[in-house]
């Protein structure tokens, strides 16, 4: 409540909502927090005819195919696009300073990292959401992998709550990856993706910063998958055609949100070998980064 104040007592022109609307609670909530800011005027997205309540607003809709295959960075910029504001179609961007680049240097110093192997891949077998995680003996694998054939310096990060996952994994693992498990602040990982050559990591938001800094991504998607073969959809990482590689198993219940999945199929069939191939495959294009 007293937040809601604080925002009423500044006045706005205008009261912006980039986020679409999921149910009609949802949408009965946003107009109240807008009636209550009392902005000049408010734009959203208006979700499947719900967001009629903004003074101007964009469509936006899961039930259309047609937006399917639109991202979320997208449509985000076509709302304010739609106030009139110009896009100058240079990517995402996520500024890092010297001071995060040298913290982040010293991190790795201390972990013995040398910087002198071919590749620098960054793998995240963490993330919130545990029915989207890739099994965490398949990371294990792909990391003796990598090691072995390639002489990659693989380097293992997740927040500080998923240290012992990724203390399992190092155990399953005959080489020994860099582990800075819950040792980087966001700024400092936005530092070490900016100089590594990929990330293998789970639907998480490292996998959008490693997209923000230029870095490509090979994500793994479980429930609700990006969208159908060849459209990446609304959460897959943001980027220029090809350049990320989204990975996803179809089957039977495609698609479903089930929170309590246990077998998690559409994950656990995505297999180590190929995982690997299709690493190989993008290291050597030998792509630079497009921002």
């Amino acid at each position: 409540i007293r937040t809601v104040h604080k925002l009423r007592s500044k006045r706005y022109d205008i009261a912006i909502n980039l986020c679409h609307l999921f149910t009609e609670r949802g949408a009965k909530r946003m107009r109240l927090l807008m009636r209550t800011i009392s902005a000049g005027k408010t734009l959203g997205r208006n979700t499947d005819g719900l967001g009629t309540f903004y003074d101007d607003w964009i469509f936006d809709s899961w039930e259309d195919p047609s937006y399917s295959g639109l991202h979320e960075v997208e449509l985000n910029l076509d709302l304010v696009r739609h106030l009139g504001a110009e896009d100058p179609a240079e990517g995402l961007e996520f500024w890092i300073g010297e001071e995060d680049r040298n913290s982040m240097q010293k991190v790795l110093a201390g972990e013995g990292v040398l910087g002198n192997r071919s590749h620098r891949m960054v793998l995240n077998p963490g993330g919130d959401a545990v029915y989207k995680r890739w099994p965490e003996e398949h990371f294990a694998v792909l990391g003796d992998l990598l090691i072995q054939k390639t002489g990659t310096e693989v380097i293992m990060v997740v927040s500080g709550g998923d240290r012992p996952m990724v203390d399992r994994i190092i155990s399953r693992m005959e080489r020994k990856p860099v582990n800075l498990a819950g040792k980087l602040s966001l700024l400092e990982l936005a530092a070490l993706l900016e100089t590594s050559d990929l990330m293998v990591t789970n639907d998480t938001g490292p996998m959008h910063l490693a997209a923000a800094v230029g870095t490509p991504v090979l994500a793994f998607f479980g429930p609700g998958r990006p969208g159908a073969p060849g459209k990446p959809g609304r959460y897959a990482p943001y980027g220029p055609d090809g350049f990320h590689v989204m990975m996803y198993r179809p089957v039977v219940c495609d698609r479903c949100i089930d929170f309590d999945c246990k077998e998690r199929e559409c994950l656990t069939k995505i297999l180590p070998g190929e995982v690997f191939e299709q690493v190989e495959h993008r290291l050597a294009l030998k792509q630079e980064k497009y921002r």
